[in-house]
């Protein structure tokens, strides 16, 4: 699965309308992977501008964008995107909205981090206060 994500990057450019990259199978329920392994893998394929494709992340002024903390390694790992990774200027402060726990962090600034099991995938929705 981060071996077909990581050779995605090089056709996700032209991906969109009319053309969608096709990553093969999404294995989610199929056995073999963890709770966290199968959010990973779906929240990874969904990014892949497959056909279960997100909007596109841009640069932010004040639109949301989505994030994601994926931890490939095969231990526990602090896991961060700072501000600079994701496009935004150091001082905006946004909601954080954890997509998986229904939960929103208040006036978050500078990066967002969180510690991840191996394999384990968070998704976020900022947007900007």
């Amino acid at each position: 699965m981060t071996s077909r994500a990581d050779q995605n990057d090089k056709w996700a450019s032209y991906a969109g309308p009319g053309g969608w990259n096709d990553l093969d199978m999404l294995e989610v329920g199929n056995g073999g992977m963890t709770t966290e392994e199968y959010r990973a893998h779906f929240i990874i394929w969904s990014l892949a501008k497959t056909s279960l494709e997100f909007k596109e992340r841009r640069s932010l002024s004040n639109k949301k964008v989505a994030v994601i903390l994926w931890n490939t390694s095969s231990s526990k790992e602090n896991i961060t995107a700072s501000w600079s990774d994701i496009g935004l200027k150091p001082e905006t402060s946004v909601d954080a909205r954890d997509l998986w726990k229904h939960s929103t962090q208040s006036s978050v600034s500078g990066q967002i981090s969180d510690e991840l099991d191996s394999h384990a995938c968070k998704m976020y929705v900022l947007t900007p206060n």
